[in-house]
């Protein structure tokens, strides 16, 4: 029920702010933006830095609060994927 109440719009602010700076369609979602958009985002913040920002970014309750942890998720993203370009 997650995936469709997420198409509905009747998701926490967080994962709204997710799907924007991924780019993704939330009526449209499919599992594999969950595993290759979101959760990759999420996962940076343990990997570069403090898991908190994710947790924080899942339990917001505010839009614009959301919006703002959420690129920072964004930026340790694109910086982990730097850092594994640089390793190759």
């Amino acid at each position: 029920q997650g995936m469709s109440r997420i198409r509905a719009g009747k998701c926490r602010p967080g994962i709204k702010a997710l799907l924007e700076v991924a780019n993704r369609d939330a009526q449209k979602l499919a599992a594999s933006d969950l595993g290759f958009a979101l959760g990759p985002r999420l996962n940076a913040a343990g990997r570069l830095d403090d898991m908190s920002v994710g947790v924080a970014l899942l339990l917001c309750d505010n839009i614009g609060e959301a919006r703002v942890l959420a690129n920072e998720l964004d930026a340790l993203n694109q910086t982990r994927k730097e850092i594994e370009q640089g390793m190759q």
